[in-house]
C-alpha cells in the first residue's frame, strides 16, 4: 500500500471533496506543522511526503528540510509543492533527491507523480493477495485491455514536454515494460499448480499496474495537451 503524508493547507480541502481521487493511495497524516510531521511520520510507514515550500521555510529552508523530512520518515519519495521559488532552488531541491511540483495541482496529478510507488507496491503483491477462486490469465487480460498500441508508446517516447520534465518519455518506457512482461508472465512455463498460480497472480498485479499508469498517462496527455 502507498501510504501518503500531506503537509499543506490546501489539499487536505481538495480531498475533502473527492475523497476516492488518490486511490489506492492511502492517506494517513494531513497537517501543516512540519515538527509534528518530523515527530509522528517514522511510525505511519509512510511512502510519500507531499510537503508545501512555504510551510517549510520559503527559500531558504525548504528544500534542506524536505530532505530532512524524507530521510526522517523513510519516505521513498518527497514531492515539494511550489507556486514561485528561483530556479537555483527547485534545481537544488530536484539535484538532491526531493521531486519539485510547481503548484496549484489537482488530485489527478498528484496521483500521476507518485505513479512509480504505486506500481512498485502493487508488483511486490502487498497490495493484492491470491483468491481461491482466482480467474485464470486469460480472463484477468480481459478485464484490463491495454488502451495504448506499442506504435503509440514508440512516438510519445520521442515527443518532448512543453515543461522541464520527461514524464511522458518515463511512462511510456514503463507502459512498454509492464507490456512486455505481462505477455511473459501469461506464457511462462508452469510445472506444477502452484506455478501457474503464481504465474497468473503475477500477470494480473501487472495488468492492474498497468492500468494505474495508463490512467497517469492518460491524465499527463490531457495535461500536457499531447494527441498520439
Amino acid at each position: 500500500m502507498t501510504r501518503l503524508a500531506i503537509l499543506d493547507d490546501v489539499l487536505p480541502a481538495q480531498i475533502a471533496v473527492h475523497r476516492d481521487a488518490l486511490a489506492p493511495v492511502e492517506v494517513v497524516w494531513m497537517g501543516t506543522d512540519p515538527t509534528r510531521l518530523a515527530s509522528e511520520g517514522p511510525r505511519l510507514g509512510l511512502t510519500v511526503l507531499a510537503l508545501s515550500f512555504d510551510l517549510l521555510g520559503g527559500e531558504e529552508h525548504a528544500a534542506r528540510r524536505a530532505r530532512e523530512l524524507g530521510a526522517a520518515t523513510g519516505a521513498e519519495l518527497v514531492i515539494l509543492l511550489y507556486h514561485f521559488a528561483r530556479r537555483e532552488v527547485i534545481r537544488e531541491a530536484a539535484r538532491t533527491g526531493t521531486r519539485p511540483v510547481k503548484a496549484p495541482i489537482s488530485l489527478d496529478v498528484l496521483r500521476t507523480h507518485m505513479t512509480s510507488v504505486i506500481v512498485k507496491g502493487l508488483l511486490s503483491g502487498d497490495d493484492a493477495r491470491q483468491d481461491p477462486d482466482t480467474p485464470s490469465v486469460a480472463v484477468a487480460a480481459d478485464l484490463a485491455p491495454r488502451r495504448f498500441t506499442r506504435e503509440q508508446l514508440g512516438r510519445l517516447r520521442e515527443i518532448e514536454s512543453r515543461v522541464e520534465c520527461e514524464c511522458p518519455n518515463h511512462l511510456s518506457e514503463l507502459l512498454l515494460s509492464l507490456g512486455a512482461f505481462e505477455d511473459y508472465a501469461a506464457a511462462c512455463e508452469s510445472r506444477s499448480t502452484d506455478d501457474a498460480r503464481v504465474h497468473a497472480l503475477l500477470h494480473r498485479n501487472t495488468a492492474a499496474a498497468r492500468r494505474i499508469v495508463e490512467d497517469a498517462l492518460i491524465e499527463l496527455l490531457r495535461h500536457e495537451g499531447i494527441v498520439l
